[in-house]
């Protein structure tokens, strides 16, 4: 019977995931969750619970901060070689991985995994009947047990499962047939790389496992395993905390203080009216525009108005929510109060945040080229000149005129040279987005790209 179990940190980490990908995804997960996120009140029954949950207000505010950060991140497109040696395999790059996206769209998502789950994996294979190889992308969830093991002095990973869902799950079982989920086993077997599958029988039982073969290249088996782990500050296969944790930790907060508050206003917000000394029937009195109720000298009637600042402090505590949201890094969802904050205490706070996104960027720079050097060596290609450049200029704030005319005299007194002003151009949004400072320059040296020379016309 082949061992299933789950790695004792992916049970811990496991509840996180999926607080992070259900408000990731948002409000119809976070709501079909029910009281994972959203308790029943007391005596409540199933019906007034249903709208309790219906009227709650949910702001997405981890995708809003997940899409802000992979925007910055690739405001640039991703700068990638693979050497002059390799260069005729450029073209195969636009179908990079299992599904079919292209290098740089699997840059993206392998990107915004890292942000928004602190944990991802890729593995690189090819087909066991040949073809070219390509890279698969499995989440944290999937991700469900490895063993590392120390030899020599150097820990190595040995054994990876993953687990493999099936799309069309629901139809499958919506239709009587049966899944095709399973586990795909990789390990390191007397010092070869080998797979297997387990799948569960009709009981849903994981028994032997199956479609045992040893991948190679060049008709050699591999000594490790070709898959690479992502996290926010290491690509070691421990587990990391997600970098935006803390924000959905605190939009778990907002959603049950929002249900609070449309609780309160649901039942106090509405005037109620009512009528003393009445004797008949409540039914016959009815409001409207052409109604008119007809009372006796002894009969009042009037309207139940909720008075006082109780539900001022259920606001106050949304609002407040929404702000430390926004603060923590979720983009333009609020306009945080910073008054009170000299220019110190701001340039302070986004020096933290930028250093937290720098570090994902060198850790997925790092993953990527590690990716890239696994597919070259399926195609048994010299993988020596792989480099992978994500855009690091967080600021989008574009060169003034002023500065332009400044930076071109420093160029014009030989101050600095052609590069580093093409550079900056390109970090100050003058260049074009899809042009880089090398391009410009080998732009520069073809025929009409340049004015003739005049010595009668006066630049500056």
């Amino acid at each position: 019977m082949a061992q299933i179990d789950n790695h004792s940190a992916y049970q811990w980490h496991q509840e996180d995931w999926r607080l992070l990908r259900d408000f990731y995804r948002g409000e119809r997960w976070v709501k079909t969750a029910g009281q994972t996120y959203l308790p029943q009140l007391e005596d409540q029954n199933t019906v007034e619970y249903r709208n309790y949950k219906a009227r709650t207000v949910y702001l997405n505010a981890v995708k809003r901060t997940v899409a802000g950060l992979v925007g910055v991140a690739f405001r640039r497109p991703v700068e990638y070689t693979i050497g002059e040696q390799n260069a005729d395999l450029m073209d195969d790059l636009q179908n990079f991985t299992n599904d079919g996206l292209s290098f740089e769209v699997f840059c993206r998502e392998v990107f915004r995994e890292t942000i928004l789950m602190g944990r991802c994996g890729v593995l690189v294979d090819a087909p066991a009947s040949g073809g070219l190889p390509y890279a698969t992308t499995y989440h944290a969830e999937n991700i469900t047990n490895w063993f590392v093991e120390s030899r020599d002095g150097r820990k190595r990973v040995t054994e990876i499962q993953v687990y493999e869902a099936d799309s069309n799950n629901y139809i499958r079982q919506t239709f009587g047939t049966v899944t095709s989920d399973q586990y795909r086993v990789l390990k390191i077997q007397d010092g070869i790389y080998n797979q297997s599958v387990i799948m569960p029988d009709d009981q849903g039982e994981y028994g032997e496992s199956s479609d045992f073969f040893v991948p190679q290249v060049g008709n050699r088996p591999l000594a490790s395993i070709p898959f690479v782990f992502f996290g926010p500050n290491s690509l070691l296969s421990d587990c990391d905390t997600s970098p935006v944790l803390d924000i959905a930790r605190l939009n778990e907060k907002h959603y049950l203080a929002s249900a609070d508050l449309s609780h309160a206003l649901h039942y106090s917000a509405l005037p109620t009216p009512f009528v003393t000394g009445y004797s008949g029937e409540a039914g016959s009195l009815s409001l409207g525009p052409n109604r008119v109720w007809l009372l006796d000298t002894d009969q009042k009637a009037g309207m139940l108005e909720f008075k006082g600042e109780g539900l001022s402090f259920l606001e106050s505590s949304v609002q407040r929510l929404k702000e430390e949201m926004s603060l923590m890094g979720a983009g333009l969802m609020a306009e945080a109060r910073r008054g009170s904050e000299n220019s110190e205490v701001m340039q302070s706070r986004a020096r933290g945040e930028q250093a937290t996104l720098l570090s994902v960027l060198d850790t997925v720079e790092r993953g990527l080229e590690r990716v890239l050097e696994m597919y070259l060596m399926f195609r048994q290609r010299d993988p020596s000149e792989v480099n992978v450049r994500l855009n690091r200029d967080l600021s989008e704030t574009r060169l003034s005129y002023r500065d332009v005319l400044m930076t071109l005299r420093l160029y014009m007194n030989g101050i600095l040279p052609l590069d580093a002003i093409l550079d900056k151009f390109y970090e100050g949004d003058i260049l074009p987005s899809n042009m880089t400072a090398a391009e410009a320059k080998a732009l520069l040296e073809e025929p009409g790209q340049t004015p003739e020379p005049d010595p009668d016309r006066k630049v500056f």
